[in-house]
């Protein structure tokens, strides 16, 4: 009888430590721009998608390729979702995106990702009318579509990547009543 209920919680210890059960770090799934890709257009916007939502404190830097930092005018969280807005549109080059998030667990997540803007047009072209000098009409080339953006939001109370704390605590329910019976008839048997 005592070896069956030894072997009954080494089962439940086993399933209720299985790595699937625990919470993960968040991760990054994507980047607009990707790693690696070369933008053809006006860029003044780098977004971020991570695999569950990140906490206030979580930020970005930019680098071009002689290690000159670029302006970030502003860093907004929504979610899983970071934006940052840039000063200015990039010039020609080749840019490093380094970035320091908190996960939902509070664990920092750091990670760096590389990406090249070729543009014919200069850093002062971009910024004024060459022909009055005077500022231009800001554009919305770069900017996100906000429809867009909202459709792939994961649906509020839905878990992208893990288990959801219900199901957990069901099964973990289910597995410490299934253990009980067990026990239950095993002793009813040994007294008999």
């Amino acid at each position: 009888m005592r070896k069956y209920m030894i072997i009954c919680f080494v089962i439940l210890f086993t399933l209720l430590n299985n790595p699937s059960f625990s919470y993960a770090h968040s991760s990054l799934q994507g980047t607009s721009p990707e790693e690696g890709e070369t933008v053809t257009h006006p860029l003044d916007i780098i977004t971020f998608k991570f695999s569950s939502e990140i906490k206030e404190g979580s930020k970005f830097t930019l680098t071009d390729q002689d290690g000159k930092s670029i302006e970030i005018q502003s860093i907004d969280l929504k979610d899983n979702v970071m934006l940052g807005q840039l000063s200015k549109t990039l010039p020609t080059g080749t840019y490093t995106v380094s970035y320091k998030i908190i996960s939902q667990d509070s664990h920092v997540v750091e990670d760096d990702f590389t990406f090249s803007v070729e543009s014919e047009e200069s850093t002062e072209n971009t910024d004024e009318n060459p022909s009055t000098g005077e500022d231009k009409e800001p554009s919305d080339k770069g900017q996100p579509d906000e429809k867009a953006a909202d459709s792939s939001e994961t649906p509020k109370g839905k878990v992208e990547n893990g288990l959801s704390p219900v199901v957990i605590g069901i099964a973990a329910i289910t597995i410490v009543c299934g253990v009980g019976v067990i026990w239950w008839i095993l002793r009813k048997k040994a007294v008999k």
